[in-house]
């Protein structure tokens, strides 16, 4: 866990952040937009180590050009200013006004139908189109959702933003602390569970391909779903074309135990997935992150053995 923030750092960052989101929420949507292009090409040129970074990382797993590159990362800059603008939208939305962002609602309905009744659900996702939003679109489907994350540093932050999350029906809870409380939730079918799988897990990964390069991923679902008996389904909201116009997408519903998918299997099966949403909108990832900064995991320990252990450090955290 990260150090606690000092007072002033929690107020200077909050009320700045704050405004903002009010002014950008009052805005007409034309003009908000236009002013987060132009803060977010700024950024692009002042911000060098994650222009770089982005760059590197769209060559690396695309194979581009490097002035391609250049430009899908100028691209992904305004990508997130985006998102920043309809998250400050949403905060004003009802549920059916939300839903009328969407250019194809029947897939909530989809969805719907795609989940079994009597099984645990586990919804995975990555920092793909506008990952806030997704969380409020699933609940149309499935009415509730606890998600697995990080809460920010700055608590008055976190606050804003999960009291705009629960509005809606979406719970989160702490990535510190939730192996035991998520099983037993899962277990009785209490709540589906929300999971971001994208970041780089460091040394408690499972090293498996991303974009055909080795990266440490996240063995939490494997773990949760060969322990509960849980299906697994992506979800993805993708901006369609222009801002607070969505699709949005969900794979198949996957049942490793009826499928007789091993914990490394299932991971890869989810990183493949992954793969194809971002392939058909490379702008909207988030290719500032250090997807592949774990490669390998220390003392030549394989990856099942690594999620295994994961598994019981988990355990024994928890006990």
């Amino acid at each position: 866990m990260s150090k606690e923030l000092p007072a002033w750092r929690i107020w200077a960052e909050y009320v700045p952040a704050r405004v903002i989101l009010w002014i950008f929420g009052i805005m007409p949507l034309p003009v908000s937009v236009w002013i987060s292009n132009r803060l977010c090409d700024l950024a692009f040129f002042i911000l060098k180590k994650h222009r770089k970074r982005a760059t590197d990382n769209l060559v690396m797993a695309f194979g581009v050009h490097q002035d391609h590159a250049l430009d899908l990362t100028r691209r992904v800059f305004r990508h997130l200013g985006l998102m920043f603008v309809e998250v400050s939208k949403f905060m004003q939305l009802s549920p059916e006004k939300l839903r009328a962002c969407l250019d194809n609602p029947e897939s909530i309905e989809d969805l719907r139908q795609k989940v079994p009744e009597n099984r645990p659900l586990i919804t995975v996702s990555g920092h793909i189109g506008n990952w806030e939003m997704c969380g409020l679109m699933t609940i149309m489907a499935i009415q509730k959702v606890t998600t697995i994350g990080r809460p920010l540093n700055n608590p008055k932050l976190d606050e804003l933003i999960n009291r705009s999350r629960s509005r809606m029906g979406q719970q989160m809870i702490s990535k510190f602390g939730f192996f035991r409380p998520v099983i037993r939730m899962l277990k009785r079918q209490e709540s589906p569970i929300g999971i971001l799988i994208d970041q780089d897990a460091g040394q408690q990964g499972m090293i498996v391909p991303f974009f055909g390069i080795p990266a440490s991923t996240v063995p939490v679902v494997a773990e949760l779903a060969m322990r509960t008996n849980a299906v697994v389904c992506m979800l993805v909201l993708n901006r369609a074309g222009k801002p607070m116009r969505f699709r949005y997408k969900t794979s198949r519903v996957i049942d490793p135990q009826a499928e007789n998918l091993n914990r490394e299997e299932l991971t890869l099966m989810l990183n493949r997935m992954l793969e194809d949403y971002i392939r058909q909108e490379p702008d909207q990832w988030l290719w500032m992150h250090r997807r592949w900064k774990t490669q390998q995991i220390g003392d030549g320990t394989s990856a099942e053995d690594t999620a295994g252990s994961s598994e019981t450090e988990q355990d024994s955290a928890e006990a």
